[in-house]
This record gives C-alpha cells, structure tokens and sequence, in this order.
C-alpha cells in the first residue's frame, strides 16, 4: 500500500510539472520572423527563392535587395562548389553608402512574401554538372527609423546541383 501512494505522488507530480515545462518553453524568445531559401536549376537558370515569415504580432522591416529586387547589385549570396570553392560573382557591384530606412520594406504581422531572383549571370558557375551551396546572413529591422541596428537571424542556406554547358 505504502509503493503504490508514493508511485501515485510521483505522478502527480510528473503531471503537475507538465504544465510548468510547457509554460517554461512557451516563454522562451523566438525571432520575431523567419527566412528560408530555396534553389531551383532549370533550363540553363539559377533561381534563388526566398521566402520571409512573419508569424509574430509586430511588423518587421526586410531588405529590399532581396524582398523585390530583379537583379542583383552586389554579392547578396556566397555560393560555394562541393569542394569548398568559391563561385565568383562576376554581376554588377554598385558602390553605396551605409543603409538607410529605403533600403527595407515592411512586412506586415502575420504575413509571408516570396520573392524569386535569377542569380545566373551573376556568379561564374563552373562547366559541367556540379552541386553547390548558397549562404547569407539573414537580417531584418524592427524600427525602421534606425537602420544602423540590423538583427539577425543567422546564416541561412541552401544546397543545390547546377548543370552549366
């Protein structure tokens, strides 16, 4: 009789720190949004997708080169061969000055955007059929009166095959 109250406290006592547990990881801090990248190679083309979530209940601010731009103008992505090679960016570079609140666009609460950008003429990509990795920093604003104070969200990749003739 004595084993089977105490194995009775026991779980009870499990099951009132349950809810605890639940609480403890509902209070734990998650990004205010997310982003991931997609690589698709077809008919000759390198199309980088990048999608940007915004679950939370407060608008963030997304960089433009990457919400809505057609082209790239600097290297917004490093891309390395299988072998830990670089592919070269070889597109238009523009010299700039630091960012500014235009450079970011508003993504409002509770919404995702998708934004597809074809990278082919801007990174030298090897002849042949070889895989590829694609990275870059994530970063986003949540003032966007204050550009200086990017946040980040970590590298974000991407791997990918890419055949070139």
């Amino acid at each position: 009789m004595t084993r089977n109250f105490h194995q009775r406290r026991l779980t009870v006592a499990a099951l009132a720190a349950l809810p605890l547990h639940a609480l403890a990881r509902s209070m734990t801090p998650r990004p205010p949004y997310s982003e991931t990248a997609s690589v698709a190679s077809r008919d000759g083309r390198v199309l980088v997708t990048l999608q940007f979530d915004n679950p939370g209940p407060a608008q963030v601010w997304i960089p433009v080169a990457r919400a809505e731009d057609e082209d790239l103008f600097g290297r917004l992505f490093e891309i390395r061969s299988a072998d830990g090679a670089e592919v070269p960016y070889i597109g238009i570079k523009v010299k700039r000055g630091p960012l500014t609140a235009e450079d970011f666009r508003a993504l409002p609460p509770r919404t995702r955007h998708a934004h597809t950008i074809d990278i082919t003429p801007s990174y030298d990509f090897l002849h042949g059929t070889h895989a590829y990795t694609l990275a870059y920093d994530a970063v986003y604003l949540t003032d966007p009166r204050r550009p200086e104070h990017l946040s980040t969200l970590g590298t974000v990749r991407a791997a990918f095959t890419h055949a070139r003739a």
